[in-house]
């Protein structure tokens, strides 16, 4: 995959003309989010949502987001508990 720097600067593009546009917010998220980036994916659906709370797809994306990290921070929690060390 093609890294994300060129297409969110065209979005940033957009945003310096319209900052108040929701749906870019949202494709600079999923830009991010494909890139593994999850935390700038995240803060950009927040900022889609903050625009427009009843943006349909930032929430969606965003509650996956939010689900995918709770399963892996409960997949480590399990290995602690049955005594796992990480390495430091």
């Amino acid at each position: 995959m093609p890294p994300p720097e060129e297409p969110v600067a065209e979005f940033n593009k957009i945003l310096k003309k319209y900052p108040d546009t929701p749906d870019a917010y949202y494709h600079i998220g999923t830009l991010w989010e494909k890139a593994k980036k999850t935390a700038d994916a995240e803060k950009n659906y927040k900022k889609a949502l903050e625009l427009n709370p009843d943006h349909h797809w930032a929430k969606k994306m965003l509650k996956s987001l939010s689900q995918r990290f709770r399963k892996h921070n409960s997949n480590f929690g399990s290995l602690r508990r049955e005594g796992y060390t990480f390495p430091s």
